[in-house]
């Protein structure tokens, strides 16, 4: 049992002996529903986080962080459009 999860049993006895039966009920639920949000996250985020390169399923397994590179912005002079590439850095005037 964690300190947390130790905490959570003490207030929950504690609300219930002085009677407060409905906000020991209301907090239960909440701490139920936010165990649940953390696990759906971390399986979303363990589903998501990779992709394959080449055909699908067939290419070895990416993370996404590993993919994209930073963005740096720099002033000073400007370059024409690149159409080599599938995004484009369109500069607007400040």
């Amino acid at each position: 049992m964690s300190g947390r999860e130790g905490a959570l049993k003490i207030t929950l006895y504690i609300l219930r002996t002085m009677t407060q039966k409905d906000l020991a009920d209301t907090l239960e639920k909440n701490e139920l529903l936010m165990k649940s949000q953390h696990k759906y996250r971390c399986n979303l985020k363990k589903k998501f986080e990779c992709v394959f390169e080449g055909k699908a399923k067939q290419g070895n397994p990416v993370l996404l962080n590993k993919m994209y590179t930073e963005l740096y912005i720099t002033k000073g002079g400007t370059g024409g459009i690149s159409d080599e590439h599938e995004v484009r850095l369109i500069e607007t005037a400040t």
